[in-house]
């Protein structure tokens, strides 16, 4: 073991690797330490000597390594590794397709987040937001397991694990600053750091803190772009049910659909404007008004990040040590929505809106449009109204009195057709921006206590222990802005119009300012209630390493190594619902009402590991591990190693194992909840969002994973060079079912059962009497709920939940390499390739369908594989003279298939710029690069300066436009174009 005074002198220690491979490696590498003697890193619990090479494939970065990236974000770090795919990794995971930069999963081989395990200091987290570690500044390294790795980690480490290991000792005061921003002036990002080590008495001591603020950056300030996107809905306001009359002026029982005369010509619609509101009218195309929600929206969200670390060591004497480590980070973001979100099935729950509601459009009219007038005797300029409701719309009907102009002209009473119940021509609410944008605070708050004690176990020589008790708490609360309230809505509907006109709520779209809603009415329909998580994880780890004893005998290679550990884990979870779903009135939910849920699971798990020489050059590995949970699930899982080095410039090594993840406590006991939904109907034109209700499915069984891999590494000196192979066969996937999913599959029954040819793109789309005959066949699917009086219109869509249900397998090739060549006294350089090849990505979304290739397509449609690039590479250089040095990166994605949606009606819409001809480009391949100058050694203060600048997509590369929400893929595409950034560090 080191001495305190050796980690002092050299606090990268443990980042030495067990591999030759350091990729893409920044300004300097970790050096070798004559006292270093044995470290344990990531993928395997026994102590290595310094420079073997274990089986599984161990990559790490270094923190010269993560400087030289460019960025804090450590979700756009992951993003540019070559063997992470997934939205999940997206750059810095934007809400332009429903994600947020406050929050990145790490997607190893696009697996789905939950395939790759992210741990902290080697223990689990309970969040797996890389965004929400410690600050960037106590990062020592971060290493990563591109193998499965259940048999030592258990649950999730199926496609791998990623371990964030922070300094545990530092001498001396680290001070950072750090900005950045786009070359167009419209994003910025700033952050301070701190770090500072050294000994408080006999506590070997390291604390950190970081404060970093992100601005907005609006799809309006991307206007180009985001008007490429499907940012308009059908299910807006204006679309109203209207009652027919006669030549008399009565009622002939049928109502008509119509769309408000006030909403504007779809050709007169306007590029979007930064801080205009946008269309507020709607947009009439056919028979429809439509919403126009983009202008609302965000690609970055504003930000505030806080976080502390801290770090205590005592070294009690040569048999224990003991230490203290914590963490809390507190995650601020405001998220900006469409201006409100619509939801068909309720809105038979509402009331006609009468004739007399201020705003109310819709004039009564006898057939030939004449107008016809009431009669108001009590003179409170209300038409008064007789005791029959011909209508049958649960109001009386107005007396008619003809065509004479009497002075009380009448409006009808009119249903509901589609509706947001806030309009961009609506007062705001006070949670509303003056441009209409729907606001939502949300906090993340994590904190993580862990107390370890590391020993040599008593009466048996040579062997260390380790016990850990582990604490993680989340509390995430948010403002719920989508819910709005439907109680608020009705008792609005049903003011006195009379007496108490403020009281009054008007759906409609406003012409007339004195027609509009009060404040306080529209706060009670907006709603924006408070919601929160709790999520706590406990664990207690302990392991035991050491040498097994044989007699005096050993192997040719040596001593065998092995490690033995048991954990427990205690998983909890408590969801708060918000005022309108515990009362049953939310407006995108269901009149049942919502209470508080909890869920709490244990976890025993047992484990074994075996190192053994049984050359000098050649070594075997077994690890097995048993996870038994309280919730019913068990797996027990064995993975096997060899390594063989037949030369001293030549290894090989292989792997086989299993793997698994257990269904989330979620997954298995939520109850049902609606929330929004995304659909294109292939039988109508209908496209938007709709209610989707899903719930939890106790019956869910592990997902079950078998991974094998082989590589080769090869070192010549200051060359080395390494392929990988990989293989994971994942079956039993828990797939969440979307509304675009079960959309398609119900139209590929109806194309299965009539033999229809038409793919339900625009011209080719069935009949209407087609999609009657659909709906009463019992083979069509009856959670897509229709309107009756309107087929085309998709009310809501239950039967989202989860089942076991996908298989995928998935073939890739690693490929890294580095190379150093010294110019003497014109400086050194550094080369460094990390590319991964993808030979297939094959899914089977369940037994009744046929099998994919994923690779190269975008896999819109199908929601289990992310875009997949065939090719994935970055390729660094590094120069360095004296004080000076010099990055390069290029980064390189294949180009892939589009098959997203085409949304041919934009083309009918003014403002808009849907690419043509896609299909047939599909989404080009993507070259960007990175440069950085550093210059290190100016002393001042007492302190030693670094100042750095540099530039992420150096040459502005424009996303390219596609026709998806926001008008980006952003699994690969960064809408910020350049980012210019300047980094100072002091070191004291």
């Amino acid at each position: 073991m080191l001495s305190k005074t050796a980690r002092k002198r050299n606090p990268l220690y443990t980042a030495i690797s067990i591999m030759t491979l350091l990729p893409l490696s920044g300004m300097t590498l970790a050096q070798e330490d004559p006292q270093i003697e044995e470290v344990i890193v990531t993928g395997s619990f026994i102590r290595r000597s310094e420079g073997f090479t274990q089986a599984s494939s161990v990559v790490q970065f270094t923190a010269e390594d993560l400087e030289a990236e460019g960025t804090l974000n450590l979700g756009e770090v992951v993003h540019q590794m070559s063997f992470v795919n997934g939205a999940a990794s997206a750059i810095a995971t934007m809400p332009a397709q429903g994600a947020s930069s406050r929050s990145t999963s790490i997607d190893l081989r696009g697996l789905g987040a939950r395939s790759t395990l992210t741990l902290l200091d080697g223990k689990r987290l309970v969040n797996q937001n890389v965004n929400a570690l410690i600050p960037t500044i106590a990062l020592q390294r971060i290493d990563i397991v591109a193998d499965g790795a259940a048999a030592l980690y258990g649950s999730e480490a199926v496609a791998g694990v990623v371990n964030f290991v922070p300094y545990s000792s530092y001498d001396g005061l680290r001070v950072e600053t750090f900005a950045e921003g786009d070359s167009r002036g419209d994003w910025d990002q700033h952050s301070a750091q701190v770090l500072w080590g050294g000994d408080v008495g006999d506590l070997d001591v390291v604390v950190a803190g970081q404060f970093r603020q992100q601005s907005r950056l609006a799809r309006d300030e991307r206007a180009l772009l985001a008007n490429s996107g499907q940012n308009l809905s059908s299910n807006a306001p204006g679309n109203w049910r209207v009652p027919v009359r006669d030549e008399n002026g009565q009622y002939t029982g049928q109502n008509r659909n119509q769309p408000s005369p006030n909403c504007a010509p779809a050709a007169e619609r306007t590029i979007y404007s930064p801080g205009q509101v946008n269309a507020p009218f709607g947009m009439r195309d056919g028979n429809n008004c439509w919403f126009d929600f983009g202008d609302n929206r965000s690609y970055f969200e504003p930000e505030l990040h806080n976080k502390l670390f801290g770090n205590a060591t005592w070294e009690v004497n040569d048999d224990l040590t003991l230490s203290l480590q914590g963490f809390r980070a507190r995650l601020w973001e405001r998220s900006y929505t469409s201006t409100s979100n619509p939801s068909n099935p309720r809105i038979g729950e509402l009331p006609a809106v009468r004739g007399e509601i201020p705003g109310n459009p819709y004039w009564a009219v006898n057939s030939a449009g004449q107008q016809l007038y009431g009669v108001d005797l009590n003179q409170d300029g209300i038409p008064d109204r007789g005791t029959a409701d011909l209508n049958n719309d649960g109001w009386n009907d107005y007396i008619v009195s003809g065509i004479a102009d009497n002075g009380v002209p009448l409006r009808e009473d009119v249903l509901a057709r589609r509706l947001r119940p806030v309009n961009k021509t609506h007062t705001a609410s006070t949670g509303h921006s003056p441009d209409k944008d729907n606001t939502a605070d949300r906090v993340d708050t994590l904190s993580r206590w862990n107390l370890q004690a590391d020993f040599n176990v008593p009466f048996v020589e040579g062997w260390r222990g380790m016990a850990a008790w582990t604490q993680n708490v989340r509390n995430y609360a948010w403002v719920e802005n989508r819910n709005l309230d439907i109680s608020a809505m009705i008792q609005g509907l049903n003011c006195d119009v009379a007496n108490d006109r403020d009281a009054c709520y008007s759906p409609f779209l406003i012409v007339n300012e004195a027609d509009n809603n009060s404040v306080h009415v529209m706060d009670a329909v907006a709603a924006h209630s408070n919601k929160s998580t709790v999520d706590e994880l406990d664990t207690l780890d302990l392991v035991f390493t050491g040498e097994i004893p044989l007699g005096g005998w050993e192997l040719p290679g040596g001593p065998i190594g092995a490690a033995f550990g048991y954990q427990f884990r205690d998983d909890s979870y408590t969801n708060n619902p918000a005022e309108e779903e515990t009362a049953g009135v939310a407006w995108i939910g269901s009149s049942v009402r919502e209470h508080v849920t909890t869920g709490n699971r244990t976890v025993d798990s047992f484990f074994a590991e075996l190192a053994i020489p049984i050359l000098s050059n050649l070594e075997a590995s077994a690890a097995i591990r048993r996870e038994e949970f309280s919730t019913g699930q068990v797996s027990t899982d064995p993975k096997f190693g060899i390594t063989y080095a037949p030369t001293d410039w030549l290894t090989l090594r292989a792997t086989n194992g299993d793997a698994f993840i257990a269904p989330t406590l979620e997954q298995l006991l939520n109850p049902v909840t609606c929330g929004l939904t995304q659909v294109t109907d292939r039988f109508s034109a209908f496209s938007g969002f709709v209610s989707g209700c899903r719930g939890g499915n106790p019956n869910l069984e592990n997902e079950r994973s078998e991974s094998s891999q082989f590589g080769v590494d090869v070192v010549f000196g200051d060359f080395d060079f390494s392929v990988t192979w990989n293989n994971t066969e994942f079956e039993n996937r828990i797939v969440g079912t979307n509304g675009a999913q079960l959309m398609a599959l119900d139209f590929f029954n109806f194309q299965q059962a009539t033999g229809f040819a038409g793919d339900g793109s625009e011209g080719n789309k069935p009949t209407h009497q087609q999609l009657v005959s659909w709906v009463s066949n019992p083979a069509s699917n009856k959670d897509i709920i229709r309107d009756p009086e309107d087929l085309g219109t998709i009310l809501q869509i239950n039967g989202l939940g989860t089942t076991n249900a996908e298989r995928v397998d998935v073939t890739a090739y690693d490929i890294q390499g580095n190379y150093s060549l010294g110019l003497g006294n014109i400086g050194d350089v550094r080369i460094g390739l990390q590319a991964t090849y993808i030979d297939e990505f094959l899914v089977q979304e369940d037994s009744t369908q046929p099998e994919f290739n994923a690779v190269g397509q975008q896999n819109q449609p199908t929601g289990t594989a992310p875009a997949l690039p065939r090719w994935k590479a970055n390729l660094r250089a590094g120069w360095t003279l004296d004080n000076h040095s010099v990055v390069a990166t290029a980064h390189y994605l294949h180009a892939i298939d589009y098959d997203g949606g085409l949304f041919t009606f934009l083309d009918r819409f003014g403002g808009t710029f849907r690419p043509a001809g896609i299909r047939d480009t599909g989404i080009y391949a993507w070259t960007d690069m990175d440069l950085a100058y550093t210059y290190r050694g100016l002393s001042a203060f007492g302190g030693e300066f670094a100042f750095t600048l540099g530039s992420r997509n150096l040459f502005d590369r424009e996303a390219q436009r596609t026709p998806m929400p926001s008008g980006i893929l952003a699994e690969l595409h960064d809408p910020r174009g350049r980012i210019i950034y300047g980094r100072m560090v002091v070191d004291f």
